[in-house]
Parts: structure tokens; C-alpha cells; sequence
């Protein structure tokens, strides 16, 4: 810096001409300062004041000078000015920006609470909504429960169930199953009143075939199983190819059903003789009817896989108009038999020469024959009784044919 300055000084000395030229001065005297003093210095920094630059006119130069000082000192207070202004523009920017920011944030959080109260309005109408529909629901469901209260009996599924399709004009007076069997060594049939023959008719029911041809239909009834003897009755039918009608109880399928299975699997029919062997009169009266058929009827196809058949057996023997017409109702044909003996004891079984005897004397067309299969002596004379139907020109028939 000092060598910068020695140059620009004896540069001001040589130029001395120029300078008084500059200035109008004739003569350059010396300063009163050293030119290197700090007064000197100061004016290359732009000081405001230096004292006695020099020459005869003092005033002259000094004004000249001075008026460089005061313009650089206007400048520099004009650019400090410029400075404070432009940082109060650039701060008044700042909080003007700072504010935008804040709007901006205040408009977000805003529209954001805006959404969320349309979010909830729209929850909340989609809630009352629901409640609508669901209370609407709750209402058709009542409807349609009225509704079907007060349908017809045909149109529920299970009328006795409900109290509903039973025919109560008709009679429901309790008639116990006869029959007058045929006389013996005569070629006649059993028969029965012909008012009963007309209800039974007027119902589908079967109790012999109106037929002169020779068949035997063979039946058996199941309430429980008794020494094994139901196997024993299958091995001989199994033998001698002959179908056979075995009426179930809803008891003897639950404790038997492989034996059910294979009635089944060898091609006989399975009727259904009731779930509790009600007594059938009664159980109409109390509204247990319809459930002691078809309990057994949704047991059968559940455990079998398989629809038990159309036919049933009312237990006893027991019946009435009334409980005929529902047994039709339900799909089925009553099944009653034109030939049964007292076989149903198994604490007092028949001799079986006397049984043989009094079964074959009793072969009729179109026979149906009831035998219990609990009785051990059933089981054991089986085999001849079939041998002595075949010997006198009988076939033995399904209930499917009638």
C-alpha cells in the first residue's frame, strides 16, 4: 500500500503544472502537512475534512476538496439510506412473505378442517342411512313374518308345526286297524267294512291289493332291534332274492343304522313308521304330529344321504279322516295289512309249527303281510314261509308296484 502511494505522490509532484493548471494557481507551494500524515491518508479514504492542502489561495482548494468530501459523504449517506431502506423493504417483504405463509397455512389447516367436517357430515349420513335401511329391513322382515302367518296351510312347508294344515272339519274319531281274515282252505281274501274301504281309498291308502293274482307283499316293523334277528331276516331275503317293506322308527335309526344301510344298498324299501311311535289321533289333537314325521324324515336323509320312501305306517294302527288326510298331505300313503298275527311279544314268542301254520293258511292275492321283526320266531321260519308261498304259485311284490 505504502509503495501504491509513493508512486501516486511523485506522480502529483511531477504533474505540479497540471495540477495549478487545474486548479487556476500560478505557483504550487508546499503543504503545512506531511503528505503522508494521516490527514493526507484520509483523504484517499474519503474523510470528510483535511487540514491546509496547500497553496497560496486557501480557500480555493479547500472548497474544491470539500466539496469531493461533502459529495462522497451525501453519497455514502445516500447509500447508507439506500441500505436502511433497502432493508427495510427487504424486512417489510420478509413479514409480508411471512404472512402469505401464515394465510397459507391458516387457509390449509381450514380447507383441512372443512374436509373433516365433510368427511364427518358424510359419515354421519351414511350412519343415518344405514339406520334407515336397516330400520326399513327390520320392517319388511315384519311384513313378511304377518304375511306369512297368514298364508294358506298349503303354503307352509311344515303346516302341523305351526298349527297349520290340519283339515279340523274332519273327524278325527280314533278307529283301531281289523280286518276280517279269509276263512281257511278257501281261495277268498281278507276283507274289511266298505266305509273303511272308501276312506282309505279316498286318501291313497294300502291295505291289499285289489288284485286276483298271486303276490304277497312282505313288511316288516322296526321299533327296536332284538336279538340280532333283522340281520338274520336280510341274510334269508338276501338269499332268496325277495324284496321286502321295512317300516322304521326314529330310534331303531339312530342304534341301527348299519342295518338301515344295508335295507338300503340290497334294493328293499324303508317307510317310515315315526320318530317316537306316537299314537297318531292324539298327537294330532296336540300339535306333535307333523314333527314326529318329519323329524324322521330330515334324520333319515342326514345320516343315510338317501330320501326315505312314501309310504308310513301309523303306529298302532291307530288313525282317523283327519289324520289320513294330513299323512296324504304330507306326501305319504298310509300303509295298514290284510294279514298279522300276535308276533310282537319277545318275552312270549309263538311256537313256529303253530306260526308256520297259521301264516300259510292266511296266503291271499295281493297280501299284505305284517311281521315283527323282533319276533325270533319270525326270523327262524322265514325261509319256509317263502318256500310255501313260491310252492303254491305266490310271488312276493314290492309296494313300489301298487
Amino acid at each position: 500500500m505504502k509503495k501504491l502511494f509513493l508512486i501516486l505522490a511523485t506522480s502529483f509532484l511531477l504533474c505540479g503544472c497540471s495540477v495549478v493548471e487545474e486548479y487556476g494557481r500560478g505557483t504550487l507551494e508546499k503543504p503545512n502537512v506531511d503528505f503522508y500524515s494521516d490527514e493526507t491518508m484520509d483523504f484517499f479514504h474519503g474523510e470528510d475534512e483535511i487540514n491546509n492542502p496547500g497553496g497560496t489561495d486557501e480557500t480555493a482548494p479547500k472548497q474544491e476538496k470539500n466539496s469531493i468530501f461533502v459529495k462522497t459523504k451525501e453519497e455514502k449517506k445516500d447509500k447508507e439510506t439506500h441500505e436502511v431502506k433497502t432493508k427495510d423493504e427487504k424486512t417489510k417483504r420478509d413479514l409480508e412473505d411471512e404472512k402469505i405463509k401464515t394465510d397459507k397455512k391458516d387457509n390449509i389447516k381450514e380447507s383441512n378442517e372443512n374436509k373433516t367436517d365433510e368427511k364427518d357430515l358424510d359419515k354421519k349420513d351414511s350412519t343415518e342411512e344405514t339406520k334407515i335401511i336397516t330400520e326399513d329391513k327390520e320392517i319388511k322382515d315384519a311384513a313378511s313374518i304377518v304375511e306369512n302367518s297368514q298364508k294358506k296351510p298349503a303354503d307352509v312347508k311344515n303346516p302341523v308345526k305351526s298349527g297349520k294344515g290340519v283339515d279340523e272339519s274332519l273327524s278325527n274319531k280314533s278307529n283301531g286297524w281289523w280286518f276280517t281274515p279269509k276263512k281257511a282252505g278257501t281261495n277268498g281274501k281278507s276283507t274289511i267294512p266298505a266305509d273303511t274301504q272308501k276312506l282309505l281309498e279316498s286318501y291313497g291308502g294300502i291295505w291289499q291289493q285289489n288284485t286276483s293274482d298271486k303276490v304277497i307283499y312282505l313288511t316288516f316293523d322296526e321299533g327296536y332291534e332284538f336279538n340280532n334277528n333283522t340281520a338274520k331276516i336280510l341274510d334269508v331275503l338276501k338269499e332268496k332274492q325277495v324284496q321286502a317293506t321295512f317300516f322304521i322308527t326314529g330310534a331303531y335309526l339312530k342304534q341301527n343304522l348299519d342295518l338301515v344301510n344295508r335295507m338300503i344298498n340290497e334294493g328293499h324299501v324303508v317307510g317310515n313308521h315315526s320318530n317316537k311311535h306316537l299314537n297318531q289321533v292324539k298327537a294330532i289333537e296336540n300339535g306333535t304330529l307333523a314333527e314326529d314325521i318329519t323329524s324322521l324324515e330330515d334324520m333319515y336323509a342326514e345320516k343315510t344321504g338317501a330320501k326315505i320312501s312314501n309310504f308310513l305306517r301309523p303306529p298302532e294302527g291307530v288313525y282317523s279322516e283327519r289324520t289320513l288326510a294330513f299323512i296324504k298331505d304330507q306326501g305319504y300313503r298310509p300303509v295298514f295289512w290284510s294279514f298279522a298275527y300276535k308276533d310282537w311279544l319277545t318275552d312270549a314268542q309263538p311256537k313256529e309249527t303253530d306260526a308256520l301254520k297259521k301264516i300259510v293258511e292266511q296266503f291271499h292275492p295281493g297280501e299284505v303281510m305284517l311281521l315283527h321283526a323282533v319276533s325270533n320266531t319270525n326270523a327262524n321260519i322265514l325261509s319256509k314261509i317263502i318256500d310255501k308261498a313260491w310252492a303254491e304259485g305266490y310271488s312276493f311284490g314290492s309296494l313300489n308296484d301298487i
